[in-house]
């Protein structure tokens, strides 16, 4: 059996950071030279609980976490300007790369025709950048970011509103996400959700995930590890 009949959708909805194009490497970097300047050493412990969430999220909870970063309002601004600052320098120095086994899960979905859309805590021009970077201007039927919601990740509203303008009941839905703010995202909104397990990052599968998988070169060689799946309330 294969994965696309082990777990039928009408429609699939990516996360794109860590999950479609390998920009969570990025970010670590970025977030290492912006952190510097204050003696902080950036860790993966810090990092894995950002991701997922949008920009200004992110700088509180470095705010929280190191209080020699300058605080409250007024000096939230100013890192995030400099944050995605760091981050367009680092992307263009290194590329837009995909995650393993990502084109060919596209053209695998594309000959089922099933619908795709992109539900992303990054904002609307760094995501039609990274989409024209990479020819996938048209590939995806919907491409909702962090503009598009009031609430961003964990809250359900970005994957409700794919979902929404994918025209499918969220439940009837397939998403996959690479954080556990992600992960717990789709499943508030209905949608079941595979996680795709980054080893760099070692954040263990939430239990929220239906599934879990290394790459997606693992789920078209059908080895995706099922986990139950919790019934919705």
């Amino acid at each position: 059996m294969s994965f696309f009949e082990a777990y039928p959708a009408k429609a699939y909805i990516f996360d794109k950071d860590g999950t479609l194009v390998d920009t969570e490497s990025i970010w670590f970097e970025a977030y290492t030279r912006l952190l510097a300047p204050y003696g902080i050493t950036h860790s993966l412990e810090v990092h894995r609980r950002m991701m997922g969430l949008a920009a200004g999220e992110c700088i509180r909870l470095l705010q929280a976490e190191f209080l020699v970063l300058p605080q409250g309002e007024k000096g939230t601004m100013p890192l995030i300007e400099a944050m995605w600052h760091h981050f367009r320098l680092v992307r263009e120095e290194v590329g837009v790369r995909l995650m393993p086994g990502v084109e060919e899960m596209l053209l695998a979905c594309e000959k089922r025709k099933i619908p795709l859309a992109i539900a992303t805590s990054a904002t609307r021009v760094d995501t039609e950048t990274e989409l024209s970077i990479l020819g996938w201007a048209k590939r995806f039927q919907v491409v909702v970011t962090a503009e598009d919601v009031a609430r961003h990740k964990p809250a359900p509203d970005i994957y409700v509103e794919a979902a929404r303008r994918l025209g499918v009941d969220p439940r009837e839905a397939l998403a996959f996400e690479d954080g556990i703010h992600g992960v717990k995202s789709a499943h508030a909104a209905g949608v079941p959700v595979m996680f795709v397990r980054d080893e760099r990052f070692q954040i263990e599968a939430p239990a929220e995930a239906t599934a879990t998988i290394t790459s997606f070169t693992e789920l078209i060689e059908q080895k995706a590890s099922p986990r139950k799946a919790r019934k919705k309330g």
